[in-house]
């Protein structure tokens, strides 16, 4: 989980064996990355006081589903414009209804590309923020109950997969503007948010095998230096681990890459922007009304 984002910052990358070590042991002990910053999507520049489309009427639906689970809506944690964090672990200092967007953007995307290329999206950015905004409040968990985190390169990082494979996903949502939590039909839901960690481990597995996963997994036998931390270095005083230097610093030639994919991005989202200020929705494409902006 501790490396450059990039290849060429892989390649380049230089450690002696001290400094492998350090890192192994902050891994064992699944202490917080010094290698890169935490980041949870691509960054874009933000958008002060932006809101989502249509927002009084999310509004009023938010209303309804904290009214649907009462306890659970009482801790939700949102960011400085109100925005709520569906999700376990810190909330980012910049979480915003326009990182949120991004962020589920990018979601949207990976599962049109990705996950359900052989049926036919029907979801956008706000209904998939909704249902995982929903799963968060009911308490669902995946396979082995874990909490999950945003932070990209975690085990517990979130990940839309299906509930159940060889369907197409989609949430419980009837309609892409939902005004009301009566625009849920149950019996339409199969896509589940769940951590990477269990997602791969699901892969596509029919679900009437996780039982027998949970039951092999309580079976594997790690030897003592794999789970406890210091195992493997508390038997020599001598064995002196230097601390890795500094966070990892990106080249100029890296942030030159980074920086590009970023713009790039951030020209696309300005284009279909104006395309639906120009034209309205576009019925054959995924454009800005598609995915829920």
């Amino acid at each position: 989980m501790e490396y450059p984002l990039s290849k060429l910052g892989r390649m380049s990358l230089e450690l002696d064996q001290n400094e492998a070590d350090g890192y192994r042991q902050r891994w064992i002990q699944a202490a917080p990355s010094r290698l890169l910053p935490r980041t949870y999507c691509k960054p874009l520049a933000p958008k002060k006081n932006w809101k989502p489309h249509d927002f009084a009427r999310l509004e009023r639906l938010l209303q309804e589903i904290y009214a649907a689970f009462p306890e659970s809506a009482e801790t939700l944690r949102t960011g400085s414009d109100d925005c709520p964090f569906p999700f376990d672990g810190d909330v980012p200092g910049d979480w915003s209804w326009w990182s949120c967007w991004v962020l589920f953007g990018e979601r949207l995307w990976r599962t049109w590309k990705w996950c359900n290329g052989r049926w036919v999206l029907f979801d956008n950015i706000q209904t998939l923020f909704l249902e995982c905004l929903w799963q968060h409040l009911q308490g669902l968990r995946s396979m082995f109950n874990l909490p999950v985190v945003l932070w990209i390169r975690h085990p517990l990082r979130f990940v839309i997969g299906h509930a159940v494979h060889g369907s197409g996903m989609r949430t419980a949502w009837t309609t892409t503007d939902p005004t009301s939590v009566a625009d849920r039909d149950q019996s339409l839901l199969n896509v589940r948010v769940e951590t990477a960690f269990e997602n791969y481990a699901a892969w596509n597995f029919p679900a009437s095998t996780y039982d027998q996963f949970r039951e092999e997994l309580q079976q594997v036998s790690l030897p003592e230096e794999m789970w406890y931390p210091i195992s493997d270095f508390k038997a020599s005083d001598e064995t002196q681990l230097e601390e890795p230097s500094d966070a990892y610093e990106p080249g100029d030639e890296e942030l030159e890459v980074l920086k590009q994919e970023a713009m790039e991005m951030a020209t696309k989202l300005e284009v279909e922007e104006q395309e639906e200020e120009d034209f309205g929705e576009n019925p054959l494409g995924m454009g800005v009304a598609q995915m829920g902006m």
